[in-house]
């Protein structure tokens, strides 16, 4: 016997209809929507609630939950005990599984997995074809992105990028500033050192504070600076690499030590200290950099 109906059709869509008990669904419960009897599995628990769509070529199963305005679409997956609630969106061919979260306004999406225990919320994103399992949390307006694989108890904070590699901590807990540059760029730091890099005006000013003005070659250093690592653009020196920058004509380098890092957030990495190497580049009236 099936477990549910396809109801009356609102734009295409249609709300499905509970005809039997199971879970914690109750017989003639109206559900959220799905374009088709395909999106929706006959079998198992799965259901979808409140306001929740299920369309295009998606399908949920087994146990899985969609709830509150929760969208799954294109051909992504929900299966097992996962959850996806808010006003997140899980799409492209994305996979949310076992007992999984997604929530909140978070996106999930291309080929990306979510599984085991993990936690997606606030306004994260994880696409590409990156991972997140185990017991890791991603929140905030973090993302995962590229072939990165954020697993074990791994919680990425604020603005938190990983592109690369693996994560399994929290490195704002220990300050692992070489484990969060080698997520972040996939660099790992010779003798404690990398070389990060600063688009600048051609007097070497900042684009953002035309009053700081960077030197040609040397160490500059900033005494006052907002010691919250949870903040990405706030007071310090801040660095990237070379594509990071939108405005600015001429490119510098700069050699920075890993105990002068004040925090890796929003994609950049913002210092207390570092060694200007010099003008390594510019840029064309396009903005496009000249090597």
């Amino acid at each position: 016997m099936k477990k549910y109906r396809i109801g009356k059709a609102e734009d295409n869509l249609f709300r499905v209809v509970a005809l039997k008990d199971f879970g914690d669904v109750k017989k003639g419960d109206i559900g959220g929507f799905i374009e088709k009897e395909e999106n929706l599995s006959q079998e198992g628990l799965c259901w979808v609630y409140d306001n929740a769509l299920i369309c295009e070529g998606a399908r949920v199963s087994n146990n899985a939950r969609v709830l509150s305005r929760a969208c799954v679409k294109e051909s992504s997956r929900v299966s097992g005990d996962a959850t996806v609630s808010g006003e997140a969106c899980v799409s492209g061919n994305s996979i949310v599984e076992e007992r999984a979260v997604v929530v909140g306004y978070s996106n999930v999406k291309d080929r990306a997995r979510i599984s085991g225990n993990a936690i997606v919320k606030d306004f994260a994103m994880v696409f590409g074809t990156a991972r997140v399992s185990g017991n890791a949390k991603v929140k905030g307006r973090a993302r995962v992105e590229g072939n990165a694989l954020v697993t074990g108890n791994a919680q990425l904070h604020c603005e938190q990028v990983v592109r690369y590699g693996k994560l399994t901590e929290d490195i704002y807990k220990n300050k692992n500033w070489k484990q969060g540059i080698y997520n972040l760029y996939g660099l790992v730091p010779i003798k404690n050192r990398i070389i990060l890099y600063k688009k600048v005006n051609n007097d070497l000013s900042s684009s953002w504070a035309t009053t700081f003005k960077y030197p040609e070659k040397g160490v500059i250093e900033v005494k006052e600076y907002n010691k919250d690592i949870t903040a990405g653009c706030a007071s310090g020196l801040h660095f990237a690499d070379p594509d990071y920058y939108e405005s600015g004509t001429l490119l510098l380098a700069a050699e920075i030590d890993l105990d002068d890092i004040i925090t890796i957030q929003s994609g950049k990495v913002r210092v207390r200290k570092a060694r200007i190497l010099g003008v390594v580049a510019k840029t064309d009236e396009n903005g496009d950099l000249i090597l």
